[in-house]
């Protein structure tokens, strides 16, 4: 559960910042020393960040429900 929603804010947030920083100008340009010959939008690993933030901050947020709702004598695997 946790890795569909990363996964689904990863793939819309990349393209949404890669319009970002190409507008922006946020790019790695191509120079004498680099392999790529087109500008390469930096921003990328912001959209990874937020979909691992999202993916943690469900499985915390399905963690506190579990722990609500069940008995207080069972315990809940820190992997939930």
């Amino acid at each position: 559960m946790e890795f569909v929603g990363a996964l689904i804010v990863t793939l819309v947030a990349a393209p949404v910042l890669r319009r970002v920083a190409l507008r922006r100008g946020f790019v790695d340009r191509p120079g004498p020393l680099k392999t790529h010959r087109a500008p390469v939008p930096y921003l990328g690993g912001v959209a990874v960040f937020l979909g691992l933030v999202v993916g943690r901050d469900s499985m915390l947020a399905l963690r506190a429900l579990l722990q609500a709702i069940l008995p207080h004598r069972v315990q809940i695997p820190h992997g939930c």
